[in-house]
């Protein structure tokens, strides 16, 4: 079955289309358009309707997040986002690119606020986040350091969690692959007066596994990571008159284990402890003080398998205070000013045997919104930032909005800034004696120049934007040997040039059908004596296309979506030997089909094929899609208060 279909992608749009055509009912199902008043914050740190942010803004909203509940967040992430790449590095850890930069550029925000730690190439830990808690993603691309500082450089991802705004609410959810794979969750929450209080619970398994790997030209085996873990999160606030009061918490455990691990073995256990405290002040319809403080512990330790005892390697302490005042004059400028403390403390195997080492930031920055007439908006912005080891650094920013009939046009400058790491400054590690990596205090913060533009169309039910960007990185650190070939150390001695086009498009083709899709093209200019040495694919595409119909008064909808990603070749630098030898990888696509119905009030199902024609590639030890290959998937959803109110008629 999955060889036939592997050779014909396209019979399953085919077929869907006859459905379509053949469908004659005339039941019409109600469908919201493109929501021209939806409601974002990353732009500016204050609500703001995306049809007038002068930064090009990508929404996930709430209701694709709920017909992807089944998926994990970096797959939602990878079919949503052009240009975003999820990759395993020897099927561990997950790698992000972005806009053809890696995680250290990239700036993943939960709720407004940075998240501590790291599984490895600076890349946080995705499986700290429930999707059955996000209320909705939004993403900027380009430098946003003018008012998140350090690392948003490719761009912001912020996940935006839940928050209840009925006097009950709880939802259950299961989900269950073929792959060994398990998700369970619950929701609940009640707002009651002055008074919300939002919790979220959720266990998650999957199976270890061996795949076939052919990177060396002969079949060898491949070791995919298991796991299982548990998160818990409590949201709750407190209004009175002018005054309101958050309060945020997270506690998280995850165990990770491997195909092959013997009883006497150690396997990597994570946690992370996380407390986030705001309030703000309404000092008149125009002006608020708002005050938060973000504490972060994330650590790692070694479990060992027989006696249960776990020994710490590493942990990542961060503490984030913010004082931000907002104002509105005359609905013409809108102003952001802000001040911000931001502590870290990093302990990790790669220091001397048990240094702790710190740094500490604080910076002042200014951003104005100033709509000089009615279809022009300007956005200007300044960040003046002072680290304990690199002194004062400014970082500004400049954009325009224009606003024609259905069109909108932004362009605008930005300038980015990634401070080194304690990692970077710090380290002194001996790999086994093959080689000596020394950090360097000495680094100077990497920078980077953004430009882009964009030109979006709007209606009721369209949305089409297309926009091209170039990133000049300058000061880029790279490791490189010393002269007797027996230490690597850190060194600001590369730049890097990122240019690129995307295109985003979603489209109401009729009450029954809407179709999602986007593409992407990065060129990455990352050469190293005339070789290519980008591991970034340069073409990328995603498609959805969903159709809706009623049967039986349910409805229901199939859901059929798929990723592309583009061939690449490339140089990469061997550290044991110093030298450069020659990486290829094909090109792909992966195809997910689905079946959503609410089968009653208050209960739905979603079951469909992951991974549909089966696509297995032959060297998957780094920068390669892994599955196991066609994967039967399942998901329920039950929403309490609606279940209760059915039984209670």
């Amino acid at each position: 079955m999955w060889r036939n279909l592997k050779k014909r992608p396209m019979v399953l749009l085919s077929l869907l289309s006859s459905l379509i055509i053949s469908n004659q009912t005339d039941t019409i199902i109600a469908q919201k358009n493109y929501n021209l008043d939806e409601i974002v914050i990353t732009s500016s740190r204050t609500p703001k309707s995306i049809k007038d942010v002068p930064v090009l803004t990508q929404v996930i909203s709430s209701a694709t997040i709920k017909k992807n509940s089944g998926q994990t967040l970096i797959s939602l992430l990878e079919n949503e986002v052009p240009g975003l790449e999820f990759t395993q590095t020897e099927g561990i850890t997950n790698n992000i690119t972005f806009q053809g930069m890696g995680a250290n550029y990239i700036l993943i925000l939960l709720d407004g606020e940075r998240m501590a730690g790291e599984t490895s190439r600076s890349n946080p830990d995705f499986n700290r986040i429930n999707i059955d808690n996000i209320e909705k993603i939004e993403i900027i691309k380009g430098a946003m350091s003018t008012l998140y500082g350090s690392g948003a450089i490719a761009g912001v991802i912020n996940i935006i969690t839940k928050k209840t705004d009925k006097p009950f609410s709880s939802n259950l959810g299961i989900n269950v692959n073929g792959n060994g794979e398990s998700k369970y969750s619950v929701n609940a929450g009640t707002l009651t007066g002055p008074f919300s209080v939002e919790v979220s619970l959720v266990k998650r398994h999957k199976n270890a596994f061996l795949l076939k790997d052919f990177s060396t030209g002969e079949e060898s085996p491949f070791e995919v990571e298991g796991y299982d873990n548990i998160s818990m999160n409590a949201k709750s606030s407190f209004s009175y008159k002018k005054f309101k009061l958050n309060v945020k918490g997270e506690i998280y455990n995850h165990e990770r284990y491997n195909a092959t691990a013997s009883e006497t073995g150690t396997h990597d256990f994570y946690n992370d402890a996380n407390i986030i405290v705001g309030g703000s002040y309404k000092i008149n319809g125009s002006n608020l003080i708002e005050i938060s403080n973000n504490f972060d512990n994330f650590s790692k330790y070694d479990l060992t398998f027989s006696t249960g005892i776990k020994v710490k390697n590493y942990f990542n302490t961060i503490n984030n205070t913010r004082i931000n005042y907002f104002c509105n004059t005359l609905n013409k400028h809108s102003l952001t000013t802000g001040i911000e403390l931001l502590t870290e403390r990093l302990l990790t195997y790669q220091f001397k045997a048990g240094e702790v080492n710190s740094a500490l930031s604080g910076a002042l920055y200014v951003q104005d919104d100033y709509k000089t007439f009615k279809n022009l908006t300007f956005q200007g912005g300044i960040r003046v930032e002072g680290h304990s080891e690199f002194g004062i650094r400014l970082t500004p920013k400049l954009s325009a909005m224009y606003k024609a009939g259905d069109f909108i046009f932004r362009t605008g400058y930005s300038r980015g800034f990634r401070s080194p790491s304690l990692k970077e400054l710090f380290t002194d590690w001996n790999h086994m004696g093959l080689f000596h990596l020394v950090g360097n205090r000495n680094l100077v913060p990497e920078t980077s120049n953004n430009f882009s533009f964009s030109a979006e169309y709007i209606q009721k039910t369209i949305n089409i934007s297309a926009a091209i960007y170039h990133n000049s990185l300058r000061n880029k650190i790279s490791t490189i040997w010393n002269s007797g070939q027996d230490t690597i150390y850190y060194s600001n001695v590369d730049k890097a040039n990122v240019t690129g086009i995307d295109f985003n498009s979603k489209i109401h083709i009729s009450s029954h059908l809407i179709f999602r899709g986007s593409y992407s093209y990065v060129k990455d200019l990352n050469k190293q004596d005339g070789l290519n040495e980008s591991s970034v694919r340069p073409h990328s595409a995603t498609a959805n296309l969903e159709y809706i119909f009623n049967i039986l008064k349910g409805d229901y909808s199939v859901i059929l979506n798929s990723r592309y990603a583009s061939g690449l070749s490339y140089y990469t630098l061997n550290e044991y030997t110093n030298t450069l030898s020659p990486v290829s990888y094909n090109a792909y696509s992966v195809w997910n089909i689905g079946l959503r119905g609410n089968i009653r009030r208050g209960i739905s199902l979603y079951t469909g094929v992951d991974n549909l024609f089966n696509y297995s590639p032959k060297i998957i030890s780094f920068n390669s899609y892994i599955s196991k290959g066609a994967t039967l998937f399942l998901n329920m959803s039950i929403n309490v208060e609606s279940l209760v109110k059915r039984q209670g008629r």
